[in-house]
């Protein structure tokens, strides 16, 4: 995601911030796998994952095991939507800024004018 995606798609920050410049960071070269510091969570990860706990600071990882390092910071919590179809259960979701990647294999771009 990269700053201004939020409000250009209608979804409200509910806490927190939005992404922006100080989550830039650029990719070591040749590293495969590399992990953001930085994610927004929606408010049904909030729920099901964090316990209703605050979520602004609190950091996560990907990984089963209880000692799996949680090196993401939740900067920001966004109201849930849906993606798929209006059909679909709302999941749980951490969107991570298009500027800590490596490089993109594919991307979706949205723009939002006033006609």
């Amino acid at each position: 995601m990269s700053p201004g995606f939020f409000t250009t798609m209608g979804i409200p920050i509910l806490q927190g911030r939005d992404f922006d410049a100080r989550d830039e960071r650029i990719a070591p070269q040749g590293k495969a796998a590399f992990v953001p510091r930085v994610a927004i969570a929606n408010r049904t990860f909030v729920e099901r994952y964090l316990a209703g706990k605050p979520a602004i600071g609190m950091h996560v990882g990907f990984g089963r095991d209880p000692g799996t390092p949680a090196p993401i910071e939740i900067v920001g919590v966004a109201a849930d939507a849906k993606y798929t179809s209006v059909r679909d259960e709302i999941q749980p979701q951490l969107y991570f800024p298009f500027l800590e990647g490596p490089h993109v294999g594919v991307a979706t771009m949205y723009v939002r004018t006033t006609q």
